[in-house]
């Protein structure tokens, strides 16, 4: 059975052995480049890592449905959402403010009963079809919640490594993590979340729900076993909530390390599960729900 994560190792991109993460040109570095920099990562756009090969954290959720699953997981795919836009759009409001200009536009005003003011929305999104349009409202809101994270958790974030992506084999497996911000002299991590509670609870529990149903427990289990394979320092697993709604409250919350540790024993089972299957094609069964195994009503 072929499968994209193993393509690298049957038609390897050997045209640069560059390592060096500050040298090597974003644009054409290969996958043998991003695996042989190994812990030190490379410094690629988020549409490149993402076009990669590789199983990444926002894989898990499909993997842990079935390994067909994750072979179509472009069918399941959500697209460019409004919701997933304004998250990329508070990502890089606070993690990376000087992408802003490259990366988004702020749309003109058009009067669209009108031909001509037809004719001036067709030219302006033409003119800005490599960057992503988004109002003048979405742009202030992000605006004041990356001060508001900046305000609270700015010292770590602007010491830390930020959107570092990293590449690792795990025996016929290739998977790849990018975190928000990374201490490598510590290995604590942090992952920015924009968050809309209900009825605007930010409450320690009210998070706990929701990172148990995002997977981002999942998430974190994972990026420890790849630091591990990698060879890197593993320190503390934080996630920085900040809300949509009014106030824009902001929470830096530690994830327990029993929880991830508990968390990383299953993504291995998962990815142990991955290799078995891509070895004798056998599929794993079909999910039983249990009612009275959840933890929430």
């Amino acid at each position: 059975m072929l499968d994209t994560e193993m393509l690298w190792n049957i038609q390897p991109d050997i045209s640069s052995s560059n390592t060096d993460t500050d040298v090597v040109d974003a644009e054409f570095i290969s996958l043998n480049d991003c695996l042989q920099a190994g812990k030190a990562g490379v410094d690629i756009p988020n549409e490149h890592y993402h076009s990669m090969p590789g199983i990444s954290g926002s894989n898990l959720a499909l993997l842990a449905e079935s390994n067909k699953h994750l072979d179509n997981k472009d069918l399941f795919n959500l697209g460019e959402t409004d919701a997933l836009t304004f998250g990329t759009l508070v990502h890089t409001s606070t993690l990376e403010p000087e992408n802003l200009h490259q990366e988004f536009v702020i749309s003109e005003s058009f009067n669209l009963r009108t031909n001509q003011g037809k004719a001036d929305k067709a030219a302006f999104e033409v003119a800005n079809k490599d960057r992503t349009i988004i109002t003048q409202d979405d742009f202030d809101k992000a605006q004041e919640m990356a001060r508001n994270v900046m305000a609270i958790c700015g010292d770590i974030i602007s010491n830390g490594i930020k959107e570092r992506s990293y590449f690792v084999q795990d025996d016929d497996l290739l998977l790849k993590i990018r975190p928000d911000c990374y201490c490598p002299k510590t290995g604590n991590e942090w992952d920015l979340k924009t968050i809309t509670p209900t009825k605007c609870d930010m409450s320690s529990r009210a998070l706990e729900r929701h990172i148990t149903n995002m997977g981002y427990h999942i998430s974190a289990g994972f990026r420890q076993y790849v630091r591990k394979l990698l060879e890197m320092p593993t320190g503390n697993f934080n996630l920085i909530f900040v809300s949509t709604s009014p106030g824009h409250m902001v929470r830096n919350i530690q994830l327990a390390q029993a929880w991830v540790d508990e968390a990383e024993w299953e993504v291995k089972e998962m990815l142990e599960q991955r290799k078995f299957y891509l070895g004798t094609g056998i599929d794993k069964g079909v999910s039983v729900i249990d009612r009275y195994s959840r933890k929430y009503d």
